[in-house]
């Protein structure tokens, strides 16, 4: 049986799945603002914030959520 590709690395990879995560209810908007540097860091397509979560702009989260310099 011959191989589709002759070389593996010129085969076409499949898409990633598009990862989301949903923040219900969380009432720190110093833990909002972390949880959009963990979103980034672990390659997230986006966050959902619902309930009494806060939503930006807020300063606090705007703090939070900058990477240390």
């Amino acid at each position: 049986m011959t191989p589709r590709f002759a070389d593996p690395a010129s085969a076409p990879t499949p898409p990633h799945p598009r990862i989301y995560a949903l923040l219900d209810g969380i009432r720190s908007a110093w833990n909002v603002g972390s949880m959009f540097r963990t979103a980034d860091a672990a390659g997230l397509a986006g966050l959902y914030l619902c309930g009494v979560t806060p939503t930006p702009p807020r300063p606090d989260i705007e703090k939070t959520r900058l990477a240390p310099a």
